[in-house]
């Protein structure tokens, strides 16, 4: 339904794509009631925001080590060997939720997630709307990995999503101040839209960099300085998830075949690094902030160990101002890695296949010789 919409929308008229946002808006509307699953990631959040309220600190206390709370909460099923991994603005918005007790929490958190999603799609409305691509809105407004991650997933990721559009906002407005401010906001739900900064210090110059980045500062700072006023250690399990787990990169697998687990993990770094220095230079060059934005995004994920498809949250919209037909096969094939879920739920048993790495692999693979040959085309023009 979403590429037969997003085919029709190359010719419509401006007034008919109302109705690709409204079908998005009501989509997200008729999801609010179903319960979680796909993941237990809102049972995690909610248990870590219920250690806050208790006084607890969830960035020193595995769900294994404090198993006798859950007298008072719900249990958490899985990852109980690791710590809180998220910054201390979405730590926040889980004990905010959890105050409410473990009835009324996760609707709490549910319409956050609701209200964060729909905010997505109306903020790319507006930016699809002002480049003039707005015949794109059906990718985002009938996404079903939006839809699914936002919804049914309940996943924080729409959070920080929609941060870092507002961002996108400020600087295209020429408010560099407050598009730091929606950036560090951002930070401090996921740490990722922080790498924003890099493209838009180097196409802003110091105006960015001291607006921009003095607006992202001011608000980590005190996210993390209230965090610790409060007894906390904000860094959390992020070492333990990364460091040991693997899942959904076929880039990874691949190398880990032939160098083992720790080496590949450095080679990774390497590319990154790597690959955050061609962009810069890249966006140095062209002046253009949306494609080297989405390149930015997508390079953490590209070359990360653990690669969960609500990871990739960000990256539709972002798409939708940029398309690529590589990033559009990435974001299909990647929910075919939940094929690990129902085993998993049934038996407790995680062995991720092989096949959705390979099928993602393809997808990129395809997609990049299309983007190929679309470049060789325009450039022969």
């Amino acid at each position: 339904m979403m590429f037969v919409s997003w085919y029709a929308a190359r010719r419509a008229p401006q007034r008919d794509l109302r109705w690709p946002l409204w079908s998005g808006i009501v989509s997200r509307l008729v999801l609010f009631a179903t319960p979680a699953f796909l993941s237990h990631d809102v049972a995690r959040y909610l248990w870590d925001g219920y250690l806050v309220t208790v006084g607890l600190d969830p960035y020193r206390l595995t769900p294994e080590s404090a198993a006798a709370l859950y007298l008072t909460w719900p249990a958490v099923v899985d990852n109980r060997q690791i710590a809180a991994v998220y910054p201390p603005g979405a730590v926040a918005l889980f004990a905010l939720c959890a105050r409410s007790g473990p009835a009324l929490a996760p609707w709490l958190w549910r319409a956050l997630a609701t209200l964060s999603s729909i905010g997505v799609l109306l903020v790319s409305d507006k930016l699809l709307h002002r480049s003039a691509r707005r015949h794109h809105l059906p990718w985002v407004a009938l996404s079903p990995l939006l839809i699914v991650e936002s919804q049914v997933g309940g996943h924080v990721d729409a959070m920080a999503a929609l941060a870092l559009l507002a961002a996108l906002c400020g600087w295209r407005r020429q408010r560099d101040l407050l598009a730091g401010l929606a950036l560090g906001a951002g930070a401090l739900v996921k740490l990722w839209p922080a790498l924003a900064l890099l493209p838009a210090v180097v196409i802003g110059g110091r105006r960015s960099l001291v607006r921009s980045g003095g607006g992202a500062a001011l608000v980590v700072l005190v996210g993390y300085g209230g965090a610790l006023m409060l007894g906390l250690q904000p860094w959390g399990g992020l070492d333990s998830l990364f460091g040991k787990c693997q899942f959904g990169s076929p880039l990874f697998a691949a190398l880990a075949a032939g160098l083992g687990g720790t080496w590949s993990r450095v080679s990774l770094v390497v590319l990154f690094i790597a690959a955050l220095a061609l962009i810069a230079v890249r966006a140095r060059q062209t002046r253009r902030l949306e494609p080297a934005l989405l390149l930015t995004a997508a390079a953490p994920l590209v070359f990360s160990p653990v690669v969960y498809p609500w990871y990739l949250t960000a990256l539709v919209p972002l798409t939708a101002l940029w398309p690529r037909a590589w990033m559009v096969g990435w974001i299909v094939a990647l929910p075919f890695s939940y094929e690990v879920i129902d085993r998993f739920d049934a038996a407790g048993v995680w062995e991720p296949a092989a096949w959705p790495l390979l099928l993602v692999a393809l997808a990129w693979l395809i997609g990049g010789a299309i983007d190929l040959h679309r470049w060789l085309r325009a450039r022969a023009q």
